[in-house]
C-alpha cells in the first residue's frame, strides 16, 4: 500500500516492474508507465487531491488505459480532498475499455456521489463485469442525492451477475428497474444502517419485478427531488447530459 502527501510523482521500481501484479495506493502521485502498472489485475485506488473535476476523471483514465488487464478494480474519490474551487479544463470523452474486468468496487466517502466518480463510469467499457459493489464508507441513511442522475448515466453491463447495495446507494424504488435490466444477475445484496442484509437470489421469474416488489417493497422516499451531478467550476458549473437509453426509474 502506497500512501504520501506529497505533491511530487514519483516513479517507482526504476520504472520496471513487469511482474507487479497488486497494487494498492491512497493517494500517491505516480508515474503511471507500462513497464510498471501494464500487467497489474488488481488495483485498490483513492485518487490523490492534487487534480479535480475533468482533469482527475482524465488522469484516471490515463491509469486505466495503461493498466487495461484489471480483474479487479476499487475506486473512490475522496470527499475530504477537494479543494473550495476547480480549475477550468476540457471535459473528457474518450472512453477506456477493461476487458477482462469481472469485479468492481466503487466507494462514496461523503454525502454525495462525487462527479469525477459518476462521469468516469460513464467512459468505462467493462464488457466481462460479473461482479459490483456499491459501497457507502459512511453509511449514511439517507439516499445520495445524485442516485437517480448516477444510474440514468452509467449503463451496469448486461454481463453482471452480483450486485451489492449498500446505504446511500440504496433507494427502493429503483431496486426492480435495475434488476429487470440485467438479465444474468442472479444475487442482490443490500445493507442498511440497523438491519440484517437483505438477500435476494433471483431467476428469470425474479427479474420482472415479481419477487423484488415483494421484498424491496417502496418506502416513503428519500429523493425530494434529483439532483445532476455537477462539477462546480469557478463561475459556474458544468452538467453532463446522458447520450443513451437507460433503465427507468420511478
Amino acid at each position: 500500500m502506497l500512501a504520501n502527501d506529497d505533491t511530487k510523482e514519483f516513479c517507482l521500481f526504476g520504472g520496471v516492474a513487469p511482474h507487479l501484479r497488486n497494487v494498492t495506493i491512497d493517494g500517491i502521485r505516480l508515474t503511471w508507465l507500462p513497464s510498471l502498472f501494464g500487467n497489474l489485475t488488481f488495483l485498490d485506488y483513492t485518487h490523490h487531491g492534487f487534480s479535480v473535476g475533468h482533469q482527475a476523471v482524465r488522469d484516471v483514465v490515463g491509469i486505466l488505459e495503461v493498466s487495461s488487464r484489471l480483474v479487479e478494480l476499487r475506486i473512490l474519490f475522496p470527499a475530504s480532498q477537494r479543494p473550495a474551487s476547480l480549475t477550468r479544463s476540457q471535459p473528457v470523452t474518450r472512453r477506456v475499455l477493461l476487458p477482462f474486468l469481472h469485479h468492481l468496487h466503487l466507494r462514496v466517502e461523503g454525502s454525495d456521489i462525487p462527479f469525477e466518480l459518476a462521469h468516469l463510469m460513464t467512459l468505462t467499457l467493462t464488457p466481462s463485469l460479473t461482479s459490483l459493489r456499491l459501497i457507502d464508507v459512511d453509511h449514511r441513511h439517507p439516499t445520495f442525492p445524485s442516485l437517480k442522475s448516477f444510474f440514468y448515466v452509467y449503463s451496469i453491463s448486461p454481463s453482471l451477475r452480483f450486485l451489492r447495495i449498500e446505504h446511500g446507494w440504496y433507494d427502493p424504488r429503483m431496486v426492480t428497474p435495475i434488476s429487470s435490466a440485467l438479465p444474468r444477475l442472479r444475487q442482490l445484496i443490500v445493507r442498511r444502517s440497523h438491519m440484517p442484509d437483505q438477500v435476494l437470489n433471483l431467476t428469470s421469474h425474479d427479474r420482472k419485478g415479481h419477487r423484488t416488489h415483494e421484498i424491496f417493497h417502496p418506502e416513503p422516499p428519500h429523493i425530494v427531488q434529483v439532483h445532476p451531478i455537477q462539477e462546480c467550476s469557478v463561475g459556474h458549473k458544468h452538467t453532463r447530459q446522458a447520450k443513451h437509453a437507460r433503465p427507468p426509474v420511478r
